[in-house]
């Protein structure tokens, strides 16, 4: 704050000795100095409305509004000090080079406000300027641009920008990148995203941004190439991220290696152990044909306890001829009689003692799934090939 108060009176001393301010004027603005750096907020805003109302020459008021705008904006009222520079930018008493720095300020102020029009309009006023730089006014050219959705316009002054500026700042290219996305310029979006991941190759978002980009172009073999080279340089490390490549891999039918970058994430913790997880896992597993992860996975996961995934694990068991496993599996699922699982659980059962050749107890549990509705036609037609005379 207080550097802000040396301008202003380093500006009142030059006036003063060109005879444009009285020495009452000088002296309240040390006043109003002191009353600032004391965070007397009320008395400062009091006094300089006090002495307002006597006659003042034009630059006597400019310097009491660039006063007051100046502890506008050390409070971050952007729209207080906002338009104390409309009035001194109205009366245009200063310098040339101070009111085209004052309009880029209220250009900005415009901006924060997100009043993008007059942000604009004052910006285009200051093209020929000869105190602000094209890098400057291009800079908030497109910030206003693009926020104001007019996002040709922002492509243009990036375009400009860049053609400039020796090094420039990276949320010019995010801005670029995006403008161009929400165009469906998808191709420039791309080559946008190629010059940034040269230039911050570490950046995980960069990487996804750019293989989601070549998924909206239909360029299936990219994304995944994309997303390869990354899983390879352990720069994927956002669960979210590391899925999308599983996904990726799904899409493109290779299981053996979603599988193994699957596991890979959840033993280093990346990736959360969770039902959904489980059963992609499971699908990977089963996919590419890894009998022996599938059952094992089966086996052991809490995730696999539902009965659903138990009777798979018992059918594998029965068709390897594993009937003892497959009975122990069975008998450890606990279900409702009115669901469809209870039914199948009963049939398995009754399949496993027909295959030991104990047929009463095949029976007992035809007879079981004979009563729940989803298997009943299914346990009927057993019951009658097992005994053709047997009345139900």
């Amino acid at each position: 704050m207080k550097k802000v108060f040396i301008i202003i009176i380093g500006l009142a001393i030059g006036a003063f000795a060109n005879h444009t301010m009285s020495q009452k004027i000088f002296n309240v603005l040390n006043i109003a100095e002191k009353l600032s750096e004391q965070n007397k907020g009320k008395e400062f805003l009091a006094l300089l409305k006090k002495i307002e109302k006597r006659n003042m020459n034009k630059y006597e008021k400019s310097y009491i509004l660039q006063t007051r705008a100046n502890y506008y904006l050390s409070k971050n009222k952007y729209k207080e000090a906002g338009k104390q520079y409309e009035q001194i930018i109205s009366i245009n008493v200063f310098k040339r080079q101070n009111i085209e720095r004052m309009k880029l300020s209220l250009a900005r102020i415009y901006l924060y406000s997100q009043e993008y029009k007059k942000s604009i309009k004052l910006l285009n006023s200051l093209k020929n300027s000869k105190y602000i730089t094209k890098e400057i006014l291009y800079e908030n050219l497109i910030l206003a641009t693009y926020y104001s959705k007019n996002y040709l316009l922002s492509i243009k002054y990036s375009e400009k920008y860049f053609s400039i500026v020796q090094a420039p700042q990276e949320s010019f290219y995010k801005i670029l990148y995006s403008s161009y996305v929400e165009i469906k310029d998808y191709s420039n979006a791309i080559s946008t995203l190629k010059i940034m991941i040269k230039k911050w190759s570490n950046n995980e978002i960069y990487w996804v941004q750019l293989a989601s980009l070549y998924e909206k172009k239909g360029e299936l073999k990219n994304t995944l190439a994309v997303l390869d080279i990354a899983n390879k340089e352990n720069i994927l490390k956002s669960p979210d991220n590391i899925l999308y490549f599983i996904s990726i891999l799904h899409q493109s039918k290779i299981y053996c290696k979603a599988a193994i970058v699957l596991e890979k994430g959840l033993i280093k913790g990346l990736i959360k152990k969770s039902k959904r997880n489980f059963e992609l896992l499971l699908s990977s597993f089963f996919n590419s044909k890894q009998n022996a992860k599938f059952v094992k996975l089966l086996d052991t996961s809490s995730f696999a306890k539902e009965a659903k995934y138990q009777l798979i694990l018992a059918n594998i068991y029965y068709k390897k001829q594993k009937f003892e496993k497959s009975v122990k599996v069975l008998k450890q699922i606990k279900v409702k009689p009115e669901l469809s699982e209870y039914g199948d659980k009963n049939i398995q059962l009754a399949l496993n003692y027909y295959a030991k050749d104990k047929k009463s107890e095949c029976i007992k549990y035809l007879e079981l799934a004979y009563k729940n509705s989803f298997s009943k036609k299914r346990a009927y037609n057993l019951l009658v090939q097992l005994d053709p005379k047997r009345k139900i």
